[in-house]
């Protein structure tokens, strides 16, 4: 992969955590309309728990190659 490709790459997983997040707060909101006991809600938010952690790994990954960016 080139350094441009990397850049790329960057921009398109920032540009999914906003999405993400966004998604997340509409599935909770949603979840305060419905039965929370409702098999396909318990689904949704395990996916989304899974997601999130996902996601959480890669924000820190691009941290990481932020700070390292800065600093090199």
């Amino acid at each position: 992969m080139t350094k441009n490709q990397a850049l790329m790459a960057l921009k398109k997983v920032k540009r999914n955590l906003k999405q993400a997040a966004a998604l997340e707060e509409l599935l909770y909101a949603a979840g305060d309309a419905i039965d929370k006991e409702d098999p396909e809600f318990l689904f949704m938010q395990d996916s989304v728990k899974d997601c999130s952690a996902k996601l959480g790994k890669a924000k820190k990954m691009l941290e990481a190659y932020s700070r390292a960016k800065v600093m090199g």
